[in-house]
């Protein structure tokens, strides 16, 4: 199988016109017109993902967030992502990212519905398309309970050691918000939103209190704690769509230790 026809299977459950316009997902380094016999996926294109994609004599490595984002003015071993280009040009390895156009696409929805949130509605909306609205989070209405309750079911639901919570634990929750990634600009839809809990990542310490000011209870559940779900969606996906195809996850765990 042709990458071009890989990448065309998960275009077409993901397309790039749903993707934020500060992002960069697509082919980040290889050839669209060469043989894929095997794919790894994982989050992030790090040394040690990089090493065991080299390792497994993959062909292409899948990944969610794109290796290069802002501009890239020299290609050597001295820079970390240069080095990380290299090492994948020079083992014939496919890069190819699906992010934000996967947040719009899948992760929301998929992310709601381990919650177990009912009919929710998107946090922000990037675009409106034949009329319906897509874009980044979810937020619905829920049954009355604590910040407790919903935190205890987000930790058993996403497998989650431990999050971080700004707010009152025992708050009364009638409406939650959840946006897998970076959720510091999502303050401001779940408030908009009157959303009681917002469930997200890589808050900073001014986004938490702001938040607590604004009325909202948020859980810092960490980048990698919801957005790892990537991995087995896409590597089910590619199963079904891309049969001769072998497919290998690599799930690296939370970059850091709470100790």
């Amino acid at each position: 199988m042709k990458c071009s026809e890989v990448i065309e299977k998960i275009e077409e459950m993901c397309p790039l016109n749903a993707a934020c316009e500060w992002d960069n997902p697509g082919l980040v380094t290889g050839d669209a017109q060469s043989e894929i016999r095997s794919i790894m996926i994982a989050l992030d294109a790090t040394d040690e993902v990089i090493e065991e994609a080299v390792k497994q004599r993959v062909d292409m490595l899948l990944t969610h967030h794109p290796l290069i984002f802002g501009k890239i003015r020299k290609i050597n071993t001295d820079d970390i992502i240069g080095k990380r280009l290299i090492k994948l040009i020079h083992n014939g390895i496919n890069c190819y990212a699906a992010h934000t156009n996967f947040d719009v696409k899948a992760m929301a929805s998929l992310a709601a519905s381990m919650l177990g949130l009912e009919a929710p509605e998107v946090l922000e909306v990037t675009a409106v398309r034949d009329g319906v609205e897509e874009g980044i989070g979810r937020v619905s209405d829920v049954y009355e309970s604590s910040a407790m309750v919903w935190i205890e079911k987000l930790k058993a639901s996403f497998e989650l050691e431990n999050v971080i919570v700004y707010g009152d634990t025992d708050k009364i929750v009638k409406r939650v918000a959840i946006s897998p990634g970076s959720g510091k600009g999502m303050i401001e839809h779940a408030v908009a939103k009157k959303a009681d809990l917002l469930i997200t990542g890589d808050i900073g310490h001014h986004d938490g209190l702001d938040a607590v000011e604004a009325g909202i209870t948020v859980v810092d559940a960490g980048h990698y704690g919801l957005e790892y779900v990537f991995i087995d969606y896409m590597a089910k996906f590619l199963e079904r769509e891309c049969s001769d195809v072998r497919i290998i996850t690599c799930k690296s765990g939370v970059p850091y230790k709470i100790l």
